[in-house]
């Protein structure tokens, strides 16, 4: 179910990862480490959730100017390559660099060997040229899922002002972030029945990048015009409760460990609590998202 908003406006426009919580400060080295790390478990189970949202910002885009088989386009954040798949199956012939700062993540996408496309360690947050990118080379600039990860009040804006910066002149972005996701709700209710006294966290999402709003007035910040925006309902499906605690604890990924970290005890101790709440509240595992595209032009 498509949540339209068609706002065509005419003027729109890893890191450091800061937790306030008791200020635990990982830095950015560590993050890629860790996103490193999750590698494989995050390529096995999210790719089901993520394809979704990927295929609702194709769409999108489709609306605007897709991509044809002279584009070139920057997968910024691309993973395991959920997008860069989805983008050769269908745009044949369309180039396509994937960038992201997890080697261990570009080494899966290599060995899928996706026709078209290379890859590239790029901090999201940080100046893309310098890193190796070249500006005015993209006819499009996209992203799935990654730029509300980028810690910092100006972490988001800053990779949305790097897109901006190597996109050719009328060149597209298109971005999907979360605008609701409830994957840390059943970790939060187990812990809560454990401890009525604990506090869920906020993390792992930078506090300028929450809704589909804030990532329009990003787009506005940053000199994009022609914005269209859209909102898709989706689940994120696990076989069981107890699935989806393993998945939720033992895949390492950086945004669930954040999530945990507000419980103070070991977090073995919620594993089963976890699979009992998922079980009677979510469907046995049904976790309902919402998906936020949005896709505009860089002024030619």
């Amino acid at each position: 179910m498509a949540l339209e908003y068609g706002t065509q406006l005419e003027s729109f426009a890893a890191c450091q990862l800061k937790y306030s919580d008791k200020s635990i400060t990982f830095a950015m080295t560590d993050q890629s480490s860790k996103w490193s790390a999750t590698a494989q478990a995050y390529s096995s189970k999210i790719v089901e959730v993520t394809s979704q949202g990927g295929q609702a910002l194709l769409e999108l885009i489709n609306t605007i100017d897709p991509p044809k088989g002279t584009s070139v386009v920057l997968d910024s954040g691309a993973g395991t390559g959920v997008l860069t798949s989805l983008l050769a199956d269908r745009y044949p012939g369309v180039q396509t660099t994937a960038a992201d700062y997890a080697p261990a993540m570009l080494e899966i996408l290599k060995q899928k060997k996706v026709p078209n496309v290379q890859t590239i360690v790029v901090d999201a947050g940080k100046d893309h040229v310098a890193q190796g990118l070249e500006a005015d080379s993209y006819s499009h600039a996209l992203s799935t899922f990654m730029v509300q990860f980028i810690p910092g009040d100006d972490g988001p804006q800053t990779a949305i002002r790097e897109m901006f910066r190597v996109l050719k002149p009328g060149g597209i972005i298109g971005i999907a972030i979360w605008s609701k996701n409830l994957i840390g709700e059943p970790w939060d209710v187990a812990c809560k029945k454990l401890d009525p006294e604990y506090t869920p966290s906020d993390l792992p999402f930078a506090r300028t990048m929450k809704s589909l709003e804030d990532l329009e007035m990003a787009y506005v910040d940053a000199g994009f015009v022609d914005v269209s925006s859209r909102e898709t309902e989706m689940y994120l499906e696990f076989e069981s409760g107890k699935a989806f605690a393993d998945y939720f604890l033992d895949s390492k990924n950086p945004p669930f460990i954040s999530i945990q970290r507000a419980w103070r005890g070991d977090v073995e101790d919620v594993r089963d609590e976890l699979a009992r709440v998922t079980t009677e509240h979510y469907g046995d595992g049904k976790i309902y998202m919402v998906a936020a595209c949005s896709v505009g032009r860089k002024p030619a």
